[in-house]
């Protein structure tokens, strides 16, 4: 199964070159990401590709996904290819 495992909405300096998201594969097999794709709160969408090794972590800058993430309340969401919430994350307050 992938979950997000971590992430970095408000890192010390500017946002564009610190925010970051990462995603792990708790699973014994390797998992393609192509047609998965990761939502913000404010309904932006970054599709995936390329895949996550067994029990294997992704990271995900912001310069690659462009996924401008809230320093105050925001939310981050994982979807599969078929479209089904796999995943969800979020915080309440300031980052």
């Amino acid at each position: 199964m992938i979950y997000i495992s971590e992430w970095l909405p408000n890192p010390p300096g500017p946002d564009a070159e610190g925010e970051w998201l990462e995603l792990f594969n708790n699973g014994d097999a390797a998992v393609n990401l192509g047609g998965w794709f990761l939502t913000t709160g404010g309904g932006k969408t970054f599709s995936l590709s390329g895949g996550i090794s067994p029990n294997g972590h992704r990271l995900f800058r912001r310069s690659e996904t462009k996924l401008t993430l809230k320093n105050s309340g925001e939310t981050l969401s994982l979807y599969n290819v078929s479209g089904k919430l796999i995943d969800s994350s979020s915080y309440k307050g300031s980052a």
